[in-house]
């Protein structure tokens, strides 16, 4: 067995430039990990010519997770081969129909870079293992966190982790920082494995699993414990005291029917508390922001980006983000 990786390069927006790794399996027969952004198929197409084998020797996709750099070509790889795709059930809804991932998680560019929905053939888990062909055994890893039900592959002394340890200098994104630590953790302990095989970063041994992994709990413990401290600012605290405050005034005045809008008002931003959160880690992740002195120092590249995304996504969640933010930094 050969293992191929294939670097994707693209651009999230004109100005966000990033990669993912694709890995092409060659035994009998090809088979890749992942699938890269919508239009990569003739990069991994060039890398088979290359290596001497054909389109129709690709019998199957692993997927490590949903999102649209992960799945870009697996829909274009499966209408032309035949193959298979391997996925999760947590990832699965979201693989077969995109349009339900939008609505969920509306990233810059997703349909330019997520491509088409594809069906996945077989529902794997944590603990399953698969075998393709005779003598090339996969084995099923479930490694969440980054994304509700990501897996990575086994495939005897290599394992390809998908986006489940974060890299340094790098976005962090996940949706559970807790289970990304036991993830991590899980893929610390893991014995017998010589190569980790990531999308996000080159391929490292097993003598550098140790350095790669604490950097990458170091990444989310300095994320959660830069939340934690705005927290204890009670932010969004205040802002909901002080419309309790205007509602008690305008019910004072007999105005029921302004202080009725303003309890809905309060109604939403305490559902809200979670989505705004995290829309404020994804800042501190992306300015790579420790503590609020930074935030204050870096006002206006939050501004900037938070605008930015209020345009793109056009979404409550990142309008509250912005108005959270605003308070924010004027309280500081």
């Amino acid at each position: 067995m050969n293992v191929h990786p294939i670097k994707i390069e693209f651009h999230v927006t004109e100005k966000i430039r990033r990669f993912v790794y694709v890995y092409l399996i060659e035994a009998e027969y090809c088979y890749l990990i992942d699938a890269g952004v919508a239009g990569c198929q003739d990069v991994i197409c060039s890398r088979l010519q290359q290596i001497g084998r054909k389109l129709s020797d690709v019998k199957g996709i692993y997927l490590t997770h949903a999102h649209p750099d992960h799945i870009g070509s697996a829909a274009w790889f499966r209408e032309k081969t035949g193959c298979k795709v391997y996925a999760s059930s947590g990832e699965k809804r979201w693989i077969e129909n995109i349009d339900i991932q939008y609505a969920a998680r509306p990233i810059p560019g997703f349909y330019r870079l997520a491509g088409s929905s594809v069906p996945v053939d077989v529902v794997v888990c944590d603990g399953m293992t698969t075998e393709p062909e005779k003598g090339l055994v996969l084995q099923v890893i479930g490694t969440p966190g980054h994304s509700a039900d990501e897996v990575s592959y086994r495939i005897s002394d290599w394992i390809f982790t998908g986006d489940s340890i974060p890299v340094r200098g790098e976005l962090p994104i996940y949706v559970d920082w807790k289970k990304t630590q036991e993830s991590m953790e899980r893929l610390e302990t893991i014995r017998g494995v010589q190569w980790f095989c990531p999308a996000w970063d080159d391929v490292f041994s097993m003598t550098e699993r140790e350095d790669k992994i604490r950097e990458g709990k170091q990444i989310v413990h300095r994320i959660e414990a830069s939340v934690k401290k705005q927290l204890t600012k009670s932010v969004i605290t205040e802002i909901i005291n002080r419309k309790y405050l205007i509602a008690r005034d305008l019910e004072a005045s007999k105005k029921f029917e302004e202080a009725s809008g303003i309890y809905q008002n309060i109604n939403k931003l305490e559902a809200k508390r979670t989505p705004t959160l995290s829309a404020l880690r994804f800042i501190l992740c992306n300015l790579k922001i420790q503590n609020y002195s930074d935030i204050i120092s870096h006002k206006d590249g939050i501004l900037t980006l938070l605008r930015n995304a209020a345009e793109a996504f056009k979404s409550e969640k990142e309008d509250i983000a912005y108005r959270f933010a605003l308070i924010l930094l004027k309280s500081g």
